[in-house]
């Protein structure tokens, strides 16, 4: 039996080339590919500055520190998200301040602006499973708005990318993201006295680490085919727009336009856990749309945030991997029709 995971890193010879390369060259942190990568991702979000980092969540917390965000200070993030957003923002000191979501997995600009206080000193907005989150209107706050693309980088959006809205954005390399790398991450900024700031406090602060020169390389070969890998995101949601019941997804296709397609959504009332078990029997993997809810990790009543527990509850993604065929993608689409139909 076919098995089709739901996240997946996909890789090539081209990859093995780029990583054995490094390996031939002796140079495991001293050779410039990790410049190539920085300079090649800067100017594709058309900022100033990136800067490797040990993770995704050191590239968040660096960022909040360079904007001065310390003990005490808020930041505005949505509750449905991953964890690790939040723990990265206590990790610095400050005050996770959380706020609902739409109905199509992102914020609104209204449920940011209610969440404003004095002490608000930055906002996070994440392009969740890869959907533009940002609003235009953000830009009427004056408070840094830093973009998440850990999910979302490559995505194109009215021609600008998700990442190059705002001053400040950061993505991850771990195994499961659109540029996988396995570990590592990254933080892009315009500003050349916050970028100074940042490198120093990277150094300095025995808490960050480094990327390898592998991790590079492999990253930066992923990123020279980018553009296939979306083009066949969005072939492969073609077959699942064209076959799928739309009354499972038709939310996600009114969106659709705005997603680079790292995952594919349906809403059903069905228990998450039963149609996981009925998808496995085919071998197929499907998820939630995040493991939790961080308003419950705080200890924060439902009823504050109706819309992230209705999409906790009712979210299923399916896998929408690279490495698919069109005809995969009719089987998941047939299976995902018989379960939950």
């Amino acid at each position: 039996m076919k098995i089709f995971n739901h996240n997946q890193p996909v890789t090539d010879p081209s990859d093995i080339l780029a990583v054995t390369k490094i390996l031939e060259s002796n140079m495991l942190s001293k050779s410039s590919v990790t410049q190539s990568l920085e300079a090649s991702l800067a100017e594709y979000l058309g900022k100033s500055y990136g800067l490797f980092t040990g993770n995704g969540s050191q590239a968040m917390a660096l960022l909040l520190e360079g904007l001065g965000v310390s003990s005490g200070d808020e930041v505005i993030m949505p509750s449905y998200v991953c964890e690790k957003v939040l723990l990265t923002v206590q990790a610095i000191g400050a005050k996770p301040v959380l706020c609902d979501t739409n109905a199509f997995w992102v914020v609104s600009f209204e449920s940011i602006k209610s969440k404003i206080s004095k002490k608000t000193k930055a906002i996070i907005v994440v392009h969740t499973q890869g959907i533009n989150g940002y609003d235009e209107q953000l830009k009427t706050l004056n408070i840094p708005v830093i973009e998440d693309t850990c999910q979302s980088f490559g995505s194109l959006i009215k021609e600008k990318r998700t990442g190059s809205f705002t001053d400040y954005a950061f993505t991850s390399f771990h195994g499961t993201k659109t540029l996988p790398g396995g570990e590592g991450g990254m933080l892009f900024v315009n500003d050349e006295f916050i970028y100074s700031k940042i490198q120093k406090e990277a150094s300095n602060n025995p808490r960050y680490t480094k990327g390898t020169d592998i991790i590079s390389a492999l990253v930066l070969s992923q990123f020279n085919r980018l553009k296939a890998t979306l083009e066949k995101r969005e072939i492969l949601r073609e077959v699942y727009r064209n076959n799928i019941n739309p009354e499972l997804n038709q939310d996600f296709e009114k969106i659709a336009y705005q997603s680079m397609k790292f995952k594919y959504l349906l809403k059903s009332a069905k228990n998450f856990q039963e149609v996981k078990s009925q998808f496995l029997e085919y071998g197929i993997h499907v998820r939630q749309g995040v493991d939790c809810l961080n308003h419950r990790t705080l200890g924060l009543e439902d009823a504050s945030f109706p819309s992230s527990v209705s999409l906790y509850n009712q979210t299923i993604s399916i896998p929408i991997l690279p490495s698919m065929t069109e005809n995969d993608a009719h089987f998941i689409a047939s299976k995902a029709n018989e379960i939950l139909m």
